[in-house]
């Protein structure tokens, strides 16, 4: 097979054959000589424009030595900007003034981005679809959002994908096959297989418009890739759409129906000896000499997730409800499993020693005679299993979830909490995030890592005025402090859950939380503060608090805005829609977000809709100034308000957890935290998209 990318039998590098590159910077009309020349140095991909504005704008691409020149200028001042791909610049922006003579050494350094902004769990913490390898020191792992991950031998990373056009891989992955250090392939949900040239991941090996149309209407994929080498490629799919070496074949059992089963699992010996299984017990066998899928009885009607053999007499088969069927050369017969949990995979050494991974981190392993159940150590979902011997097996699953079997044992891969964290706060020294079971989690350098909290009480938020002194509040009434030592309890006077803690100062901080409960610390002690009032109902819950000084306090929850103004407590604005987060930069600047996207923004008179174009539940706000706002909700969301707009689509933030809190430095960065453990990191320069 040609190594050129098929889209409906048209190579893709076809496509990109009328890309020009203009006019290399130079005015198309010289009205002097002035130049502005540069070097663009370090993790350079050969992809980067060069952006001038000004009295002339114009666009170049740097040479193969990262030289660039915009010529023919007239006398202006000018910004030079770099847009590139995979990096960011230092400095970010240039600004030149040039009257008559020529500027040199306007040269920027590249700093590649990280393949992925988690922080917490590491590698990370998206959900792993599937596992293979070509060896011990060569497995690869793929799944939601284009996970990619590598282990080494000695560890695992994330690694940089991308897509034909240079932007990162977005969609979920939903198997990966390596056939060898230099050759993989990983499955899209967006029926588009990927490719691994032994350097990099993105190319499109194969695309198949018509899958993805019935994925548009069906919710299809691709399920599954195998193949002993580049010619004996094999991929299934939605209703029965398979490949053989990019050549379309429906796999059908019934000849009435204009569509076949969706097959998902797939165990090829080459094309002499492959199975493919799916809906309603269907297993389907290749016929090289007619190029067609022979269906086989399964003698069940569960649905089949995975097949794996040891070889033409001994292939397995796993799906729902614990169903195994086993294959002995003549027919397929069932296999007591002695499980009610759904198998997602099935992998094994030889006829004697097998592998099966399902739902609630079930794995059970057949030794000849058979299936038992063994602890896996985690009640996540596993969807995928691999090894390169009898001692060395590896699982992976929901929520990033990486076991390994080291002929003993299964143990954990996956680095980090992976408790729900609902508060972050940090300074330029340190940051923090708290959680569920009094979770407390300290970033101080480069990595978070646990501290004891002595409390096992959901924590819901956190702040501190600095590094020595902060405060975590969470359900019962629960409040803590750090002294730059230790967590240390401090009376409260309430057994409400308290939901947000921020302040002014040292001697000026709120606490707030359910039933209109409001406390409030001045230094030595802290009190209760009469609550807004509920109206006609009961005293509202209170979700979180900001202000911009001690007489200008905001609190929101339910559907009210309330507003301390030094003396008491009352209701401001009864909003359309509940609202879970708030946050300003002075008393004429402050928003308001919570349930379907909604924004809401107070000006110094009143408040109105901010608009943003989501409708999933944002649940916190955070921003510098009114042109630099960050929102997070569910599903990984992150959006940004630049002073005119919220950003018109979710922001990628390469997570697919749900985000609850976020917080930022005075240096710029910025955290996110929320399901599963998640922390995510944004550097000033950084793009959080594609």
């Amino acid at each position: 097979m040609s190594s050129a990318v098929h889209w409906l039998g048209v190579p893709l590098w076809v496509l990109g054959a009328a890309a020009g590159c203009g006019s290399g910077g130079r005015a198309a009309a010289p009205r002097d000589t002035i130049e502005i020349k540069g070097r663009l140095t370090g993790a350079t991909t050969g992809g980067e424009v060069v952006i001038l504005k000004g009295p002339v704008s114009a666009e170049a691409r740097p040479n193969a030595q990262g030289d660039y020149v915009f010529g023919s200028l007239v006398a202006g001042t000018y910004a030079v900007t770099v847009d590139g791909y995979l990096s960011t610049a230092t400095p970010p922006r240039r600004i030149v003034e040039i009257s008559a003579a020529d500027v040199t050494g306007q040269d920027f350094t590249f700093t590649a981005l990280p393949a992925s902004h988690y922080e917490n769990p590491l590698p990370q913490g998206n959900a792993l679809r599937g596992v293979w390898g070509s060896g011990p020191a060569d497995v690869w792992a793929a799944g939601d959002l284009g996970a990619l991950l590598h282990f080494d031998g000695a560890k695992w990373s994330q690694v940089w994908t991308h897509s034909l056009f240079l932007s990162h891989i977005t969609s979920d992955l939903t198997s990966v096959y390596a056939a060898n250090p230099s050759t993989a392939w990983a499955t899209s949900a967006r029926a588009v297989v990927y490719e691994w040239n032994g350097a990099t991941w993105g190319g499109l090996a194969f695309y198949s418009p018509f899958l993805d149309q019935l994925g548009d209407a069906y919710g299809g994929e691709y399920y599954c890739v195998r193949g002993s080498d580049r010619s004996t490629r094999f991929l299934t799919g939605i209703l029965g759409a398979t490949w053989y070496d990019a050549l379309p074949i429906l796999a059908r059992v019934d000849t009435t129906n204009p569509y076949g089963p969706s097959l998902f699992g797939l165990w090829s010996n080459g094309p002499t000896d492959t199975w493919a299984v799916g809906s309603g017990g269907a297993i389907l066998r290749f016929d090289a000499s007619a190029l067609d899928w022979v269906p086989v009885p399964s003698g069940t009607a569960s649905h089949l997730r995975a097949a794996w053999g040891s070889g033409p007499n001994d292939v397995w088969a796993v799906g729902d409800a614990g169903t195994i069927v086993h294959w002995d050369g003549t027919a397929w017969s069932p296999v007591d499993s002695g499980s009610a949990e759904s198998l997602l995979a099935v992998w094994g050494t030889g006829a004697s020693d097998a592998w099966a991974v399902g739902t609630n981190g079930t794995i059970l392993r057949w030794n000849g005679t058979a299936w038992a159940a063994l602890p896996s150590g985690t009640a996540r979902d596993l969807f995928g299993v691999w090894g390169s011997g009898v001692a060395d097996v590896w699982a992976v699953g929901d929520l990033g979830v990486i076991l390994h079997w080291d002929g003993s044992a299964w143990t954990s891969a996956l680095g980090g909490t992976t408790e729900l964290l609902t508060g972050v706060w940090g300074d330029s020294a340190e940051a923090w995030s708290v959680g569920r079971g009094g979770t407390i989690v300290r970033r101080d350098g480069s990595s978070w890592a646990p501290v004891p909290s002595g409390t096992v009480q959901d924590l819901n938020g956190v702040w501190g005025s600095r590094a020595g002194d902060v405060w975590a509040v969470g359900s019962g009434g629960t409040v803590l402090h750090w002294d730059g030592s230790a967590w240390t309890p401090a009376a409260s006077g309430t057994p409400s859950d308290l939901m947000a803690v921020w302040g002014t100062q040292a001697s000026d901080v709120w606490a707030v939380g359910v039933a209109g409960t409001v406390l409030h610390w001045t230094g030595t002690a802290w009190g209760l503060v009469p609550g807004p009032p509920g109206g006609l109902g009961p005293p509202p819950d209170l979700r979180d608090v900001w202000g911009s000084g001690p007489n200008d306090v905001w609190a929101v929850g339910g559907r009210g805005v309330f507003h301390w103004d030094g003396a008491t407590w009352s209701l401001a604005w009864a909003a359309p829609g509940e609202l879970l987060g708030v946050w300003g930069s002075a008393p004429d600047d402050v928003w308001g977000v919570g349930r379907s996207g909604g924004t809401w923004h107070y000006d110094g008179r009143s408040w109105s809709p901010g608009y943003s174009t989501i409708a999933v539940d944002l649940y916190d706000i955070w921003g510098t100034d009114a042109r630099n706002y960050w929102a997070v909700g569910d599903g990984g969301t992150i959006i940004h308000w630049d002073g005119v707009r919220w950003s018109a689509s979710m922001i990628w933030s390469g997570a697919s957890n749900g985000l609850r809190a976020v917080w930022g430095s005075p240096g710029f960065d910025v955290w996110a935290a929320g399901q599963a453990g998640t922390v995510l990191r944004w550097k000033e320069g950084e793009q959080w998209s594609p």
